[in-house]
């Protein structure tokens, strides 16, 4: 099948989260694939029957013409074979992509929550787990899955050439299943004892890499080294014991069958001895044999890989069927317009019962700027993450234009959100498509109108590429205070009605910081909200409202003027006391 008769198959796809049903549906194309297997198995016939034709027949009668006819249904049944494996090889392939794909965009999706709140369970490795389901779906160990179900028809075929040597492979076959489950039951121990330390490995490598400039500048890079190695050594050597087991008890397998089927054609031998059995017949029933146990030995040496599938799959169906029962509704709320309202909203640290931020309350209307002040952890970040949905809330309610922020999809708040993150990292892509929240629909128009509103259109066009310029990994060929600008674009792209920037003046010059109080004095003219956490003077001159953050609790909230004066009261009272 050529690409471009794959493509539509494996783009027709949907995105949302596949539920049960889907699951189901996605499942039923391996129905033909279980009929073809059926007929690849009884063709496989074809090679001892041709054999036994020509030992019982051919030869004691030398008639060529029967000869020849033989041979020519076998070179058709041959053709069938070849044509019905084929075909079944590339709807395996076929359909085990297009299985991933269905999973794909909700499994990146999951793996960005999860990482958004610090969730290290199986969520955060989604995109892992439908890369696992892929590489086994659409390699050829799949297929002696589907070869396992013909095993007790070969042993028929072989019964029926003579009751001895189906007995004598009935009981064979026995002792390798039975090899294999116990294989399967140690295997899987020592594999799932390594693997929260190759997961724990894995992570810190990911982190290292992501911290490799403050590493290499602190001289951590042997230390860093060093930490990493004994879990990775660890995680490892239970790898490598389970590989060990598989390895032994594959090598068990093949021993045994060659010597059992070595000992199906001595019975046959003997039984052609006696006269109660062909010359074919004895050899046809150690070739069917061999056809019988290849799948059991060929799964065995890929049990690695079926385990790893195993659990990738069970780890899909936990995070899809969750995502599924509490799916968005089919459909979405207009924009909103109007207000922004929290009532004693109360937020946890990701994968923890502690509050960070409790009982917070507060009412924005259309034209508000809120500045949110408080020393370094007083809970700033903590709600700006979950006023823009990032963070979940434990407690209380966020509503926006009298409805629940959850009532939008995840996928649809970037309409009329904008977030400006304390520490700003940019996707490796251009400085348009990263504007445009990588949208490559997006009119160029409305990057540039988002760049001049953050003031950095005349930075972009300076560089040689304009806003075609790549900007790198994480945005590392940028600057931090580029990359604040630019993140600062980006968050005002489309022109959001809820704007919310937490430490926006972190890493901006005096040009930067003029540049951020003019978009936000222009977002007040036309009646937008924005939210920002920062001392910085020349925002807080901009504000309508002020909230006051101290150990996760709101202390003061309501007007600038009103506040700042509580805050001085209580700042002189202070000093009285002491």
């Amino acid at each position: 099948m050529t690409d471009a008769a794959l493509t539509p198959a494996l783009m027709n796809v949907p995105s949302a989260v596949p539920s049960g049903e889907a699951r189901r549906k996605a499942s039923t194309g391996f129905g033909v694939l279980i009929i073809l297997s059926f007929l690849v198995n009884l063709l496989f016939l074809t090679g001892p029957v041709f054999m036994m034709q020509v030992y019982d027949r051919v030869l004691p009668s030398g008639n060529i013409a029967t000869l020849i006819g033989l041979f020519a249904i076998a070179v058709l049944l041959y053709a069938a074979f070849g044509v019905f494996d084929a075909i079944r090889l590339q709807i395996a392939a076929i359909r085990g992509e297009q299985i991933a794909q269905r999973y794909a965009g909700p499994a990146f999706e999951t793996a960005l929550a999860a990482a958004a709140v610090g969730d290290t369970s199986a969520r955060a490795n989604a995109p892992e787990d439908v890369e696992a389901i892929r590489s086994y779906l659409t390699s050829p160990s799949l297929i002696a899955l589907f070869d396992l179900p013909a095993i007790p028809f070969f042993f028929l075929a072989v019964t029926l050439l003579h009751p001895i040597l189906g007995l004598t492979v009935i009981v064979a076959g026995i002792i390798l299943a039975g090899l294999a489950v116990w294989n399967e039951r140690l295997s899987r121990a020592q594999m799932n004892e390594g693997a929260p330390d190759v997961a724990r490995a894995n992570q810190m490598l990911v982190d290292a890499r992501s911290d490799a400039i403050s590493l290499l500048g602190n001289g951590m890079s042997g230390a860093a080294k060093t930490f990493w190695t004994v879990p990775e050594i660890n995680g490892r050597l239970g790898l490598l014991d389970g590989t060990r087991l598989l390895a032994m008890f594959s090598s068990l397998t093949k021993t045994l069958r060659l010597a059992i089927q070595s000992l199906v054609l001595g019975i046959g031998g003997w039984l052609a001895v006696q006269g109660v059995l062909s010359p074919g017949a004895m050899i046809a029933a150690s070739i069917v044999f061999a056809r019988a146990i290849a799948p059991i030995e060929q799964t065995l040496n890929s049990y690695r890989q079926l385990l790893r599938a195993r659990s990738a799959w069970a780890n899909i169906k936990s995070w899809s069927d969750e995502d599924a029962a509490k799916s968005a509704p089919s459909f979405t709320l207009p924009a909103p317009s109007q207000s922004m309202r929290a009532t004693k909203l109360s937020i946890a640290a990701p994968e923890s019962d502690k509050l960070l931020v409790r009982d917070v309350s507060f009412a924005l209307e259309a034209g508000d700027i809120m500045g949110i002040i408080g020393p370094s952890g007083a809970g700033k970040t903590t709600l700006s993450r979950a006023l823009v949905g990032a963070w979940p809330v434990q407690g209380g309610r966020l509503m926006i234009d009298g409805a629940d922020l959850t009532q939008w999809p995840a996928s649809a708040r970037g309409n009329f959100i904008g977030y400006l993150a304390q520490s700003v990292h940019l996707m490796d892509a251009t400085i348009s498509e990263n504007i445009a929240h990588l949208d490559p629909t997006a009119p160029p128009k409305h990057v540039i109108a988002a760049g001049k509103a953050a003031g950095v259109h005349e930075l972009i066009l300076s560089f040689p590429d304009g806003y075609a310029t790549q900007v790198g990994t994480g945005g590392g060929r940028l600057s931090g205070g580029q990359r604040q600008r630019i993140g600062l674009a980006r968050a005002l792209f489309n022109d959001p009605f809820i704007l919310v920037l937490d430490e926006p003046a972190a890493h901006l010059d005096p040009d930067g910081l003029t540049a951020l109080a003019s978009a936000i004095a222009k977002r007040k003219r036309d009646g937008k909200i924005t939210i920002f956490a920062s001392h910085a003077p020349q925002l807080m001159r901009l504000s309508t409202k002020l909230m006051s953050l101290e150990h996760g609790r709101m202390t003061v909230s309501g007007p600038r003027d009103e506040v700042l004066a509580h805050m001085k009261v209580q700042r002189v009272e202070a000093g009285e006391m002491a």
